[in-house]
């Protein structure tokens, strides 16, 4: 069963496997790189995002792959260092891992691809449970490309995911990437068969792209007051869901 960019592998009557990856193409150190970042930087916002997925179902994550269109050395060791740095900030143990890189010819442009591979409790799966009545929320700022750098302190990411779930009633926690909060807010909707009437004027454009899961959508009975406890990044209220 798919959601979003999650796969539901079935284990056993208590258990499903959750699979989520992200890509990357044109931002890198290589001379044909639209968008010019060291290669640790491009494997660790690459591997937020798959991340992102996994935790945001309530998942725990297990193992990851990563795979380099670019030659070995010195790429994969900077990418490995970008995705184990990301690990630790989220106080998450080391991972298990496969890679893959180019060995027959030389590059000129950067692309990587990252899979995390997750494990969660049926009961302890955070998928459609959102109800009338509940808040939505977006957390953190839409960025994407050169952006992202310049608004680190802005954007939401795999800690705040951690946060909401140890510490905020969440119905639902959905990462917002490059389709922009609207696809997925109408998305969630069409699968929940609820509606929400967004409060106007809503301050953040709602159709830019997030670029690597830069912002959150998520439910809560909570207000914003528990919610600023939880995260100092910008909170924005959407409404509040009503049945169609």
């Amino acid at each position: 069963m798919n959601r979003r960019d999650a796969v539901f592998i079935k284990i056993n009557e208590k258990e499903l496997m959750l699979v989520a990856c992200d890509s990357l193409g044109g931002i890198g150190p290589k001379s044909m790189d639209f968008v010019k970042a060291e290669v640790a930087t491009c494997a660790k916002y690459t591997f937020r995002v798959a991340l992102s997925e996994i935790l945001s179902l309530g998942g725990n994550p297990i193992a990851f792959s990563l795979t380099l269109s670019t030659e070995p050395y010195p790429f994969i060791e900077q990418a490995l260092s970008g995705i184990k740095g990301e690990l630790e900030a989220c106080g998450l143990s080391p991972l298990p891992f496969v890679v893959s890189s180019e060995k027959n010819f030389p590059t000129h442009q950067t692309g990587l691809g990252v899979t995390v591979i997750g494990m969660v409790n049926h009961e302890e799966l955070i998928f459609e449970k959102s109800c009338e009545g509940l808040n939505v929320f977006l957390l953190g700022s839409p960025a994407v490309g050169e952006e992202v750098l310049a608004k680190q302190n802005e954007i939401a990411g795999p800690s705040d995911i951690i946060a909401l779930r140890e510490s905020v009633l969440c119905g639902d926690i959905i990462p917002v990437g490059s389709k922009g909060v609207f696809w997925e807010l109408t998305t969630f909707l069409q699968s929940t068969g609820l509606t929400v009437e967004i409060e106007n004027p809503f301050p953040l454009p709602l159709y830019k792209s997030c670029g690597p899961a830069t912002a959150l959508l998520f439910t809560t009975w909570e207000e914003e007051k528990k919610i600023h406890k939880v995260s100092k990044k910008p909170l924005f209220r959407l409404g509040k869901l009503r049945k169609t």
